[in-house]
């Protein structure tokens, strides 16, 4: 081994005591400070002279150059010792390690990394951990929005060629970018999970690395009570925009109207900052098409505005509305479809007076007053109507007493002809009556056993159905304070088509759907009465309401704004005939005659179908939670069970553990600080040899020039 070889393998484990060598100048001071002169003149007084330290002068000269080596040396080896020095070897890998391991990178490419700076650094994050991946380990790279995309699989990359693999992994990931899809993190990490227990239990290590903004919207309703894989860890690789905070429009549902006090002849728009926000003062404005002057708006951080604009004076009015003063601007653009507003149909069967506060028909009949401009017209009635008798037409029936027998036959009917009928179950019975709604007549019911704390609570919501979509943010998912004090259990079998959109946590069917026809029948096992439940009295009654309205009115079938990730469904005067599809992009797509869905829709902007002579504008925005960009706290994620791990992999980790060790056995082994002392003290010893024959030359040489001159040795 070469001396340069020699130490390049030398390492310390407290480099730190290195520092003490350089107390080496110390020697170097005192051989420059003459403590004496060499030639002394004696007085007979000296109370006359001052003394006077000696001084370094430019006529300073080293002597005893051996003498002031040793000392050096002496300093050096002691710093050297104390700082535990040993010649490194290459740490043994463990037959752990050996085992190959497989990691599934999951790169965000939803809207809110369209954010200055976040692509490239998603980018950056990603290759990264492509150059980590060794020969024998295994490695799949997907993206997310709200859909999940394979980009390189695994089992492309074990058969793939070793050598060009990671190029063409890299490749991929350059031929992607960000589009306008939401940030459904739940069906990203879920399907990972999946793809990594298929992978089966011969690695190691079996990781998530997710890469993105992990931002507040990001849908995550399905992690809570997924089985996730043994020994599965996720690791987060968050990435930041250049500037923070971010400002969004919204488009208010119909459900959501009545209670924000929004009326009918404004637009409905919500204005959100983000709470890490640097801006609050914004303006709005029409981009084209209309003289309205623009809006200022001062919207604080963390909070949001609903934003009552004049609406443009003729309906079907086609524009959008534009905030600026916003960094981010990739939700700063509301497309807008303004149609007349239809009215919609609700009939009540029940014989409860209005006023009556214990009953259904009191808390119904205020979810839609009149004066709120929420389009829905509410009677209230012993009996079903004739034809022709209410206008406009029910969409919707509240049953809320059981029916004889004609009427739930004619409730049938009309579902089946596509009407929605909500029977709710009280407490006298009307299984039998309900049943025939379903096409059961055997159906029973009976009271349902209500635990020792006296009510039942909603244990089991389908979040993804479209009636409780609204609450799937888990900001809105808590159910916790709506009490049931009493529900019936519906005994007899269902159905095979029911769908139970929510159980209470005694097991029992809370909330039943059965398609009838082209039609719905839902059942509710309990009221909203104060005896029944405290559902009327919550946050949560009147948003669910509104939302069974849309449902039952179709609006989705004929409403001009949807939202990216659609499926838009075309009004029935276009399905004759060719169609033709106009995007924001200005492509044009063929559809085929009597097409009724054209979807998902991938960017927002102001689409039109053709057809039939008939032109059919409709606008898709982007979904309002990829505008709530704060940062989503990484321990939100380990509440709802995902088995977190540090940025820095515990691999990383434990080997770094492992080499800390593997050196302190090298260092205990070799021992070389004590050589270092051995060497220290035979120097120490040829100093003093060396330093006391100097002083004894030196004494002779003076006791010799002293007896030499004039008038010594008297």
């Amino acid at each position: 081994m070469g001396a340069v070889e020699w130490w390049g393998a030398m390492r310390f484990l407290a480099p730190l005591f290195l520092l003490g060598a350089l107390a080496v100048v110390l020697p170097l001071l005192f051989h420059l400070i003459r403590q004496t002169t060499r030639r002394q003149q004696w007085f007979s007084s000296l109370r006359f002279l001052e003394t006077s330290p000696p001084r370094l002068t430019r006529r300073s000269r080293l002597q005893h150059w051996l003498l002031l080596l040793l000392r050096g040396a002496v300093i050096g080896l002691l710093a050297l010792a104390f700082a535990r020095p040993f010649f490194d070897t290459p740490v043994l890998t463990s037959p752990a390690r050996a085992r190959p391991q497989t990691t599934l990178l999951l790169v965000d490419t939803s809207a809110s990394m369209r954010r200055d700076g976040l692509w490239e650094a998603a980018q950056e994050r990603a290759n990264s951990w492509i150059q980590r991946a060794g020969p024998e380990d295994t490695m799949a790279l997907l993206s997310f929005d709200d859909s999940v995309t394979t980009l390189f699989g695994l089992a492309e990359w074990a058969t793939a060629d070793p050598a060009t693999r990671q190029d063409e992994c890299r490749r991929r990931l350059r031929a992607v970018a960000p589009g306008w899809g939401a940030t459904h993190l739940d069906r990203a990490l879920i399907r990972a999970s999946e793809l990594l227990a298929e992978a089966g239990a011969t690695t190691s290590m079996r990781r998530v690395v997710l890469i993105g903004d992990l931002q507040e919207g990001c849908q995550r309703s399905a992690l809570p009570g997924h089985d996730w894989p043994r020994g599965l860890q996720v690791v987060i690789e968050r990435v930041r925009p250049h500037r923070p905070g971010n400002a969004g429009l919204a488009w208010l549902r119909s459900a959501d109207r009545a209670a924000s006090g929004v009326g009918e002849r404004a637009l409905p728009v919500r204005i959100g900052n983000s709470p890490d926000a640097v801006r609050e003062a914004f303006e709005l404005r029409w981009e084209s098409g209309s003289a309205a002057p623009p809006v200022a708006v001062q919207v604080a951080a963390g909070t949001s505005r609903r934003i009552p604009l004049p609406q443009p004076p003729a309906e079907g009015t086609v524009g959008t509305l534009v905030l600026s003063g916003d960094d981010a601007a990739f939700d700063n653009r509301l497309h807008l479809v303004l149609a007349a507003r239809r009215r919609v149909g609700v009939f009540c069967l029940s014989a409860e007076p209005a006023g009556d506060s214990a009953g259904l028909v009191y808390y119904l009949s205020r979810a839609f007053p009149e004066e709120a401009g929420a389009g829905v017209d509410l009677t209230v009635a012993r009996d079903l109507p004739a034809a022709g008798e209410v206008k406009p037409m029910p969409v919707l029936v509240f049953l809320l007493q059981p029916p004889p027998v004609p009427q739930a036959e004619a409730l049938n009917a009309f579902a089946r002809q596509g009407g929605m009928v909500v029977a709710v179950i009280g407490a006298g019975g009307g299984g039998d009556p309900v049943g025939r709604l379903w096409g059961v007549p055997s159906l029973e019911v009976r009271e349902g056993p209500v635990a020792r704390s006296g009510y039942v609570l909603l244990g089991d919501i389908e979040f993804s159905h479209p009636l409780f979509a609204a609450f799937a943010d888990p900001r809105y998912s808590d159910f916790s304070k709506v009490h049931f004090w009493k529900y019936r259990r519906v005994e007899g079998g269902l159905p095979a088509e029911a769908r139970v959109l929510a159980r209470f946590d005694s097991g029992d069917p809370a909330w039943i759907e059965v398609p009838v026809g082209r039609g719905t029948v839902l059942v509710l096992t309990s009221g909203w009465t104060p005896a029944d439940s405290e559902l009327a009295r919550s946050t949560k009654f009147a948003p669910l309401l509104h939302t069974l309205v849309e449902l039952a009115a179709g609006e989705r079938a004929g409403a001009a704004q949807w939202q990216v990730g659609d499926t838009v469904v075309l009004p029935e005067s276009l399905s004759s005939g060719s169609l033709v599809l106009e995007r924001p992009d200005g492509e044009r797509v063929a559809l085929a005659p009597g097409t009724r869905q054209y979807g998902p829709l991938d960017q927002p902007g102001l689409y039109a179908c053709v057809g039939g002579g008939e032109r059919w504008p409709f606008a898709v925005n982007l979904d309002p939670a990829e505008s709530r960009t704060a940062p989503l706290g990484a321990d939100e994620l380990a509440g709802l069970g995902v088995p977190l791990s540090a940025p820095e992999s515990v691999e990383a980790r434990s080997g770094e553990r492992q080499q800390q060790v593997h050196r302190a056995e090298l260092e205990n082994r070799q021992k070389l600080w004590r050589i270092a002392l051995l060497v220290v003290l035979g120097f120490v010893l040829g100093e003093t040899w060396l330093a006391a024959a100097m002083t004894r030359r030196a004494s002779r040489q003076a006791g010799g020039e002293e007896s030499a001159a004039p008038g010594g040795g008297g």
